[in-house]
């Protein structure tokens, strides 16, 4: 395990929270290995490491093979299905990129840990 992912576990309870409540703030905020909750189909924040070796963190979300179909010119990219004759995104985890000016996935083959990605207040 590198030293810069704190796997889950257990800490003292903060002041002011119950240990319900604790623990739950502990889920939310440790890096998990990747397993199969991981991949729901959420977007989930996503840790990595790129080319260089270093670490990033990104959001992201894992495709389960022939669930999203492609709908690009892009087809020799995508799984052929026989079955239905239609094209489909590969298997596997998409970083998923959004701007004023464009969304986009980016597939991604090295992601090693996952945490899910915390909820807004409802005062933002």
């Amino acid at each position: 395990m590198n030293s810069d992912i704190k796997e889950h576990e257990e800490h003292s309870t903060p002041r002011g929270l119950s240990s319900a409540e604790s623990a739950s703030l502990n889920d939310l905020l440790c890096w998990r290995p990747i397993d199969d909750e991981a991949k729901c189909g959420k977007k989930r924040l996503l840790s990595l490491l790129n080319e260089a070796g270093k670490r990033r963190t990104i959001v992201g979300f894992w495709v389960d093979k022939f669930s999203i179909e492609d709908d690009s010119d892009e087809y020799e990219h995508g799984d052929f299905n026989e079955e239905d004759e239609m094209y489909y995104w590969h298997e596997g985890w998409y970083e998923s990129i959004e701007s004023h000016e464009f969304s986009c996935c980016h597939a991604i083959k090295t992601i090693t840990h996952w945490m899910p990605l915390p909820q807004l207040s409802e005062a933002i």
